[in-house]
């Protein structure tokens, strides 16, 4: 039987795993982010397209470095949810 704190714990993992496998890109892109700007500021660069390629370069090095962590945490939470699915098919 499905219960409401089944649900709850369901929806907790859920989160948890999208901010595990989130937190290394967000995290770069938001340090690489903030020095293009420091940079901007003391240059007196008032152009918005500037920060952009740097951001989407730092996070597909940091996706492809990330990769085999992603891979196995979405691996984990999926065999752990369906796992928790096979309980109510008895």
């Amino acid at each position: 039987m499905f219960t409401p704190q089944m649900a709850m714990d369901l929806t907790y993992n859920a989160i948890m795993m999208a901010v595990k496998v989130s937190a290394p890109i967000m995290i770069a892109t938001i340090i690489v982010g903030v020095a293009v700007n420091i940079i901007q500021t003391v240059t007196s660069i008032k152009d918005q397209t500037i920060s952009f390629v740097p951001k989407i370069v730092v996070a597909v090095v940091v996706l492809t470095m990330f990769m085999p962590y992603t891979i196995q945490t979405m691996v984990e939470y999926f065999e752990n949810t369906f796992m928790m699915f096979g309980m109510f098919g008895r």
